[in-house]
């Protein structure tokens, strides 16, 4: 490693997925000359032992370089993309994790899509669009570089959505403003939702898409989430071409706000969602074991 570089890895679940992400990682460091990526290949299914290994080393790296700040874990796979989820659980409750879903020829990229980005509340993976490793290390260099120190919500018509992200923005003391998708700076953390056009079918992402295109001529980063999926292979590519958007799990605005705390690095808020998330778990912390025989539980 150059000395003052910025160092990041990036763990792919098998080596077929090279040609799908070495393009966004080439165009990456070409963008940013301090960028420095150092590209791992493990399976969590395949190869659990290796990729343990690489994650502690990730963490250890970063704990070294970055004492102070969050660890950023970046990672994808095809069909099912376990390695991601893995890599959530290895991952500490201020850290951030960035999921590429990886396309493949039975779903076209669908499942990795659905089982990076829709995880429960209080769980937050910023997922990518489909092989799109440069928007994944976009994020984490400028966070890393600049970090983010705005946020704004996005009008898009929709008031019950708006209404629910500002609710919990406030609730959690995050400050924030409202913007038309036209005036949001270049430089902000952005919040967003989208939904589905009834007439047509199709999902409404023109604010999406205004957004994207604004932050790409500065450093900053739109989280989105959808309100309703109608089609699952149309949701997969809804992040098609848009290089500073990535979304977290349909319709739950707690991980767009967690992930929004996560990326101000706002520590009252991050502290609070952390032991409201502790508190959800504590059912099933505590839940017994149950023993079924002859149709009878017990």
């Amino acid at each position: 490693m150059t000395e003052n570089n910025i160092l990041q890895d990036i763990v792919f679940g098998s080596t077929s997925d090279k040609d799908k992400v070495l393009p966004g990682i080439i165009r990456a460091t070409k963008e940013f000359d301090d960028l420095e990526i150092i590209v791992h290949f493990a399976s969590a299914d395949n190869t659990p032992a290796k990729l343990q290994r690489i994650l502690r080393s990730v963490r250890d790296r970063q704990s070294a370089q970055y004492p102070e700040d969050p660890k950023i874990y970046i990672s994808g796979a095809g069909m099912s993309n376990l390695l991601t989820g893995v890599e959530k659980v290895f991952a500490g409750d201020n850290d951030l994790v960035i999921g590429v879903p990886i396309t493949d020829r039975s779903t076209g990229g669908t499942s990795s899509f659905l089982s990076t980005s829709e995880k429960p509340p209080y769980n937050p993976v910023i997922t990518a669009g489909l092989n799109n490793s440069y928007a994944a290390l976009r994020l984490a260099y400028n966070f890393r570089k600049s970090g983010f120190d705005k946020l704004e919500l996005v009008m898009d018509g929709d008031e019950e959505s708006l209404g629910t992200l500002l609710s919990l923005a406030e609730s959690h003391s995050i400050p924030h403003m409202v913007v038309h998708p036209s005036d949001v700076s270049k430089d902000s953390l952005v919040l967003s939702s989208f939904g589905r056009n009834p007439k047509t079918g199709s999902y409404k992402l023109d604010h999406i898409r205004t957004v994207d295109n604004i932050l790409a001529e500065g450093s900053g980063f739109q989280v989105s989430l959808a309100t309703e999926i109608n089609d699952l292979h149309s949701y997969s590519k809804t992040l098609d071409g848009l290089d500073n958007t990535g979304v977290v799990s349909k319709g739950i605005y707690i991980n767009a706000i967690y992930a929004a705390a996560k990326l101000l690095r706002h520590e009252n808020a991050l502290s609070r969602l952390n032991d409201e998330r502790f508190s959800r778990a504590e059912k099933v912390r505590t839940a017994p074991s149950l023993r079924v025989y002859k149709g009878v539980v017990d």
